[in-house]
């Protein structure tokens, strides 16, 4: 088999979205991160990550230090992502509602950790993290 014939078989089983990068620094369970960022970017970084992991955004309930984004599956699963403002961080974790679903937890949360941090201290700043075609 030639190369390019191996490819195209090997594509045909598993070829799709690309997967995201995990985040350094993710742990725990839920997966959680801390960041440095702007508390006022936090609306912009949750909309990178519905679109980066096609996720809707159901809802975002906001408090003083804490803020809430719920997102919708194409499977009805939700997942709540938390930010809490620590200083010059922002503390965030990740957890699927009725079923837990460890990747796409992460996923989202990288997404939303890396947006952050691209957008502390600066007005705008390149996507790293494009929605998939």
């Amino acid at each position: 088999m030639t190369h390019a014939a191996w490819a195209v078989a090997a594509c045909m089983g598993g070829c799709g979205v690309p997967t995201i990068a995990p985040e350094p620094g993710i742990g725990g369970d839920p997966p959680s991160i801390v960041v440095r960022g702007d508390w006022d970017d936090l609306d912009a970084a949750a909309v990178v990550a519905s679109k980066r992991t096609s996720l809707a955004i159901l809802e975002s309930t906001s408090g003083e230090t804490q803020r809430t984004f719920t997102y919708l599956a194409s499977d009805d699963v939700e997942f709540e992502l938390t930010a809490r403002r620590e200083g010059d961080r922002i503390a965030a974790s990740a957890r699927g509602v009725q079923r837990r679903d460890l990747a796409r937890e992460r996923d989202l949360l990288s997404v939303f950790a890396r947006r952050v941090h691209d957008l502390a201290g600066v007005e705008f700043a390149p996507n790293r993290d494009p929605a998939p075609e």
